[in-house]
């Protein structure tokens, strides 16, 4: 009730199968229903920023008018003004977004069709904020895709472990070795100038892409 609601709250409820932020649907007596998230702060110790990121992405996509191949919730406002984030004394961090009506998710997929509208989700998303400047955006996981930062610390505890070997241990470090020469691609072609810094979704589950409940059709990528 600390946000700007259209009506009462008649009603809350768990939402979804998210791993990081604890997840609600709230309905309202106007019959219009919203999103309300725990921003989990030890993932997200300045969940300013990601709210941050949040209202340029709205903004972003409000300029653009056609939201028809992808649809972006928008962030609620508190009722005190113009703030988006609350705050609790706990220490905890809420936001509210507008629900997608008449759109469902899949945990897993469950044919060729879901899949096909899935990849079309993530491309019309992408291809919706490819020109979203990113000095208008925080990076809120420094480092989270920076494959050779992860095979540093699993070279530095590899080299520390005093675990006994066993075959199922061997096989990852085989899978690892196999691929060495991969780890650096992406990094190298960005230090070189041939891969442009872009915006993007950081996790692109399944479950986070919306499917329209009557067509089947991907309307969204949330989260």
């Amino acid at each position: 009730e600390a946000f700007a609601l259209p009506g009462l709250v008649t009603a809350i409820s768990p939402l979804g199968n998210g791993n990081v932020n604890d997840t609600y649907r709230v309905d309202t007596a106007s019959g219009a229903c919203f999103v309300l998230q725990r921003l989990n702060t030890a993932v997200f110790p300045q969940p300013e920023l990601v709210m941050a990121n949040l209202i340029a992405l709205a903004r972003h996509v409000k300029a653009k008018g056609d939201q028809a191949g992808c649809q972006v919730p928008s962030p609620v406002p508190l009722r005190n003004g113009g703030e988006f984030l609350l705050r609790q004394p706990d220490g905890s961090a809420w936001r509210m977004i507008t629900f997608l009506a008449g759109t469902h998710s899949v945990d897993v997929l469950e044919n060729g069709e879901q899949a096909e509208q899935v990849g079309r989700g993530l491309g019309r998303f992408h291809a919706l904020v490819q020109d979203l400047p990113c000095d208008q955006l925080y990076d809120t996981l420094e480092g989270f895709h920076v494959s050779p930062r992860y095979l540093e610390h699993y070279q530095q505890v590899k080299t520390q472990s005093v675990v006994s070997p066993c075959s199922e241990s061997e096989a990852c470090q085989r899978f690892v070795e196999q691929r060495l020469d991969l780890v650096p691609v992406l990094e190298n072609a960005r230090q070189a100038g041939r891969l442009q810094l872009r915006p993007i979704h950081g996790d692109p589950k399944v479950n986070n892409v919306m499917l329209c409940q009557t067509s089947g059709r991907a309307v969204a990528l949330v989260d």
